[in-house]
C-alpha cells in the first residue's frame, strides 16, 4: 500500500547560537522549509488533547510519512498560522503487519 503525502507544510528548525549580554542562549528558527504531509486536524475529543510532560493543549495533530524529522520548539507554517511543535513525534509504524504509515506530530497555536 502507497500513500502519498499530497499537502506542504513549511518547517523552521529551532537553534540555538552563542549566547546574549547576560550569558543566555540565543534562540532561534531557521528559514522556513517545504516538506511534505499528509494532512491534519483539529482534534476531536470532549476533552482537550494535551502532549508532553507539560499537558499543553494540542491545537492541530499533523500527519507524516515515514522518515519526517521534527523536534520539540520547532516551528511549523500551515495555511498562514504558526505551529509549535509540543510533546514527542508519535510512531505508528510498530503495528502487527509490517506496514509504516508514518506518525503524527501534535502542534500548538504560536501567537504573535
Amino acid at each position: 500500500m502507497f500513500i502519498q503525502a499530497r499537502r506542504v507544510a513549511h518547517v523552521r528548525r529551532w537553534s540555538t547560537g552563542g549566547t546574549d549580554a547576560h550569558g543566555n542562549p540565543i534562540e532561534g528558527w531557521s528559514d522556513p522549509e517545504p516538506v511534505r504531509v499528509y494532512g491534519w486536524e483539529v482534534p476531536r475529543t470532549a476533552e482537550p488533547l494535551r502532549a508532553g510532560h507539560d499537558r499543553v493543549v494540542v491545537d492541530l495533530s499533523m500527519f507524516v510519512p515515514p522518515g519526517f524529522e521534527v523536534s520539540a520548539h520547532d516551528r511549523v507554517d500551515i495555511k498562514g498560522r504558526t505551529y509549535e511543535v509540543v510533546g514527542e513525534f508519535e510512531d505508528a509504524s510498530n503495528g502487527p503487519f509490517g506496514f509504516d504509515p508514518g506518525g503524527t506530530v501534535q502542534l500548538r497555536r504560536v501567537e504573535g
